[in-house]
């Protein structure tokens, strides 16, 4: 997770954010406040708003919390990174099932 930057939705509950926000630090992680072009991923809940908006346009990967976890889990396993095919086929948020 080290050369991986987030951003967090402020739709997410300020605890979980916080225990997300502890995780990606532990793992070399970094967070942005501000959608900006070092942004590497966005962490969701839902598809929807500015953010999201702003990732969908600039192509950023739209990861749900559980690709945190998934990594959490995993961080001891020195072959496997967080931006492996593997890891963001398995946790990437599936907005297709929104739309109608």
């Amino acid at each position: 997770m080290c050369d991986v930057v987030e951003n967090v939705t402020d739709t997410a509950h300020e605890m979980l954010q916080n225990r997300l926000i502890t995780f990606i630090h532990n793992m070399g992680g970094s967070i942005r406040r501000d959608m900006v072009s070092k942004v590497t991923h966005l962490i969701a809940n839902t598809c929807g708003g500015e953010r999201y908006q702003y990732a969908v346009t600039f192509r950023v990967p739209v990861m749900s919390e559980t690709w945190v976890y998934a990594m959490w889990e995993k961080r001891n396993e020195k072959a496997l990174s967080a931006v492996s095919e593997e890891m963001v086929c398995i946790t990437a948020m599936n907005c297709m099932s929104f739309v109608h």
